[in-house]
């Protein structure tokens, strides 16, 4: 990742103060009140989308999460979506589809992206 684009995630990092000072623990709480969590059945073969209006007054980004996805699942699927939402990533459709095996540079840079927010600086 470029270190332009290392600084996007590192400024929504502290904005967030999501790494505790003095732990290694990640602190995800505060990222509810910015982004809404949708829980689906819809796409059975998506891990996860994301949309960038609610549509029903909310005007929060919805994270769509497949509901059979573990909690370790939805927390880096969550992540990583976000990651494409604050890196800028563009899609001809309005939502992502996450699917491990699919490699393009937006989907690295924000699986690269989620990994610097999920595992805090020494």
């Amino acid at each position: 990742m470029k270190p332009h684009r290392q600084e996007l995630v590192y400024a929504f990092i502290e904005r967030y103060r999501l790494h505790l000072p003095g732990e290694h623990r990640v602190n995800l709480a505060d990222l509810r009140a910015i982004f809404r969590p949708i829980f689906h059945r819809l796409l059975p073969n998506a891990s996860m989308l994301m949309l960038r209006e609610a549509g029903d007054g909310d005007t929060r980004p919805q994270v769509w999460l497949r509901r059979d996805l573990s909690f370790q699942e939805m927390r880096l699927a969550f992540i990583h979506e976000l990651m494409h939402w604050i890196l800028g990533h563009q899609s001809s459709l309005p939502l992502y589809r996450v699917n491990p095996w699919f490699y393009n540079v937006d989907e690295r840079e924000a699986w690269e992206a989620a990994a610097m927010v999920l595992i805090p600086r020494a």
